[in-house]
């Protein structure tokens, strides 16, 4: 569901990071995810049990999200002397990489003593939902 919206914009997001202001873009970016996490938690709390707007709001979010990365990707030569470029693009990769590399071992440290000992599912399960939707 993610993956069409992401397609289809990701030419515009590209043509849209050269032609607008790349600040304001990322700007309109991380306001637009961040009402559709906030329409998320409003429908959940609210205890909405049909799953149409889950849906919408995951291509509204994708579709919102493919315009963050070329304008943030941009904004890299902008802020950074020429001569630092390459390590300032390695250590924004190292940070990248950190971070995704350690939501398993977090994901584990959430699971019960029965999730844990089959390592290749619960991994499996931790990617696939959140852990704080998980009853404890």
């Amino acid at each position: 569901m993610r993956v069409v919206p992401i397609i289809v914009f990701s030419l515009i997001a590209g043509t849209a990071a050269d032609v607008f202001d790349r600040r304001k873009l990322m700007l309109i970016t991380q306001v637009g995810g961040t009402l559709v996490a906030s329409t998320l938690a409003a429908l959940a709390f609210a205890g909405v049990h049909v799953v149409w707007p889950i849906y919408l709001l995951a291509a509204v979010g994708a579709s919102v999200g493919a315009f963050d990365p070329p304008a943030r990707h941009a904004l890299m030569p902008m802020l950074v002397p020429r001569s630092e470029l390459p390590n300032a693009i390695n250590l924004n990769t190292v940070m990248v990489q950190a971070a995704l590399g350690h939501r398993p071992r977090v994901c584990r440290s959430h699971q019960s003593p029965s999730a844990a000992s089959d390592g290749r599912t619960s991994l499996t399960r931790c990617r696939s939902s959140p852990s704080w939707s998980r009853s404890r």
